[in-house]
């Protein structure tokens, strides 16, 4: 009896490894930590996505390895997801990605069989619905993890908004202070990333 025919993915050669386009795809996903987090668009996206996992699950999401890497169905969902979000704001797309796991995929330990998952209408809506509730920062709003984490990483001692408007105070206006170089690279790194500093020129002082 003939053995179950296997079928070949377009995006693997005859000895079962990624093509060349696939290997550059899958290069340019674990390198996407070097692109700041504004410029993020749905590659970085969705490595941000498969990352997360990875260190969720502990192994690597299965690529579907179909057709060309820009028109995957890994690139496609991450497109809707982004549409569905209703911006390509890189810092908003990082925090739904990272809340989804934080707040729904860990404590509900839930199995991500597809990538349709992150375009879930009622996640969007219930990210949407907690972030209009954050959206209003006064100097009491506690930092949120990713600016604590390069705080940290730069032995930078803050906590709330209240804490980093005072940084840069000191960082501006008084650049001999012994710490105003190391304030310097933090607000530098956390641009790198994302981070609007008007905000800190509009907080609410309760």
């Amino acid at each position: 009896m003939a053995g179950k025919q296997v079928r070949k993915l377009s995006g693997l050669k005859e000895d079962g490894t990624p093509n060349a386009y696939w290997r550059k795809f899958k290069e340019r996903l674990s390198s996407y930590q070097d692109i700041p987090v504004k410029d993020w668009k749905e590659e970085q996206a969705l490595a941000h996505i498969l990352k997360r996992y990875k260190d969720y699950m502990g192994v690597e999401f299965s690529l579907s390895y179909g057709g060309p890497p820009t028109k995957c169905k890994e690139i496609y969902c991450t497109r809707r997801m982004i549409l569905a979000l209703g911006t390509e704001d890189g810092p908003t797309i990082k925090q739904y990605i990272d809340w989804l796991f934080n707040s729904v995929v860990i404590p509900g330990k839930v199995n991500i069989s597809s990538p349709a998952f992150f375009f879930t209408d009622n996640l969007i809506c219930k990210f949407k619905q907690e972030f209009r509730k954050v959206a209003k920062i006064t100097r009491a709003t506690e930092l949120p993890e990713d600016i604590r984490q390069i705080a940290e990483s730069l032995s930078v001692s803050v906590g709330t908004y209240g804490d980093l408007a005072m940084i840069k105070l000191i960082q501006e206006d008084d650049p001999e202070n012994d710490l105003a170089e190391v304030y310097s690279a933090f607000f530098t790194k956390l641009v790198e990333e994302g981070f609007d500093e008007d905000i800190l020129s509009n907080l609410d002082g309760k």
